[in-house]
């Protein structure tokens, strides 16, 4: 199992959260 996937999937989850912004 990658790592890189999961922080990549929590990124876009929190992307979206935050309306679209990249941190």
């Amino acid at each position: 199992m990658s790592v890189n996937l999961y922080i990549q999937r929590q990124t876009l989850i929190y992307s979206r959260a935050f309306g679209g912004r990249i941190i």
